[in-house]
């Protein structure tokens, strides 16, 4: 759920009541979602996050990530 860790939420969606569709965590990414229902704007977001998880991982670690 959304409110038990907000900080982590990178995008909400409702259904019924709004939850966490995606997360991020240090170097952890996490969606979900039903590509086979998606189609082609389920590939185009799976390229896209396929990309940005690619950048993220060239980027030097932050702080909290090397503590851990």
């Amino acid at each position: 759920m959304v409110e038990q860790h907000p900080e982590h939420t990178a995008a909400t969606t409702d259904y019924m009541l709004p939850f966490s569709a995606a997360l991020q965590y240090q170097n952890y990414h996490a969606v979900q979602f039903h590509p086979e229902k998606s189609g082609k704007l389920g590939l185009q977001l799976l390229r896209n996050f396929v990309e940005y998880v690619g950048r993220s991982a060239q980027a030097p670690m932050n702080e909290a990530a090397r503590a851990t």
